[in-house]
């Protein structure tokens, strides 16, 4: 491969500042392609109406039959295999119908959709009632694709010792199966999440943590993990609202906008 054509920029988190240094990368096709949507906070108001008219221009955006990536002239073109919403997919709301109206537009992506809880949509609203309209058992689940292990996180109950032991059964069966795993979660780790944090080093097989809450999109690499926020939908126009996630053999590779760069995420 001609080495000018692609570079790939590896993060270190260094005393916290993120130095980018350079190297050439291998290429091929992309394993899995996954839609990722951020903190939509919908309320049944005028600014409402919105954001569920990003959420549904997101949708349609998901639904295109094939989305070429970064470096298309290598490999190709890809279909999302699914799409999960970060948590606050509503904002303190007490009705139930604002909830199930957002849901129903979320819904309008023609892909597996998966959630995230966050903090705002249980503030107003029982929590397992939330859970039910969302078609969720436990607000901590897992699921595979392409023999990577996706493992969601309820970051409201993040102390939960049950949801930690948990944790340590899934990515220890995920070692034995060899999978690597990608977890989401609403709320970064920063200072909340330190026993979470050593579970996924010691685990050896965590690539990176996906989370919402923060606002903007950032995003810092420690201990061999990536650690990603993706902005809120609230705050951000439609184009820089949806993000794609590209995950090959060596390197996962987070879909820039206009405004926003591409990361690459070597591996």
């Amino acid at each position: 491969m001609n080495g000018s054509r692609y570079t790939c920029i590896i993060a270190i988190s260094l005393a916290a500042i993120l130095i980018p240094l350079t190297g050439g990368c291998s290429t091929g096709r992309a394993r899995v392609l996954f839609g990722v949507i951020g903190d939509v906070e919908y309320t049944g108001t005028e600014a409402g109406n919105g954001q569920l008219e990003k959420l549904i221009q997101t949708g349609e955006f998901f639904n295109s039959e094939r989305l070429l990536d970064k470096e298309s002239v290598y490999s190709g073109t890809k279909k999302v295999k699914f799409v999960i919403q970060l948590g606050d997919i509503i904002d303190n709301s007490h009705s139930t119908a604002d909830l199930r109206t957002v849901i129903k537009a979320y819904r309008r992506i023609k892909k597996r959709t998966y959630s995230v809880i966050g903090e705002r949509d249980i503030a107003g609203l029982n929590k397992k009632a939330v859970l039910k309209e969302l078609d969720l058992k436990s607000g901590y689940y897992d699921f595979a694709r392409s023999r990577w292990r996706f493992i969601v996180l309820d970051t409201t109950e993040l102390n939960s010792i049950p949801q930690k032991n948990w944790l340590k059964g899934v990515l220890a069966n995920a070692q034995k199966k060899r999978q690597k795993a990608i977890v989401f979660g609403h709320h970064p780790l920063d200072g909340i999440g330190e026993d979470i944090k050593k579970i996924f080093t010691t685990s050896g097989n965590v690539i990176a943590y996906i989370s919402g809450h923060d606002r903007k999109r950032d995003y810092v690499y420690s201990d061999g993990i990536y650690y990603v926020k993706i902005a809120a939908m609230a705050d951000s126009p439609a184009e820089e609202s949806r993000s794609m996630i590209w995950v090959y053999k060596d390197r996962l590779e987070l879909q820039g906008s206009t405004n926003q760069p591409w990361i690459t995420m070597p591996y």
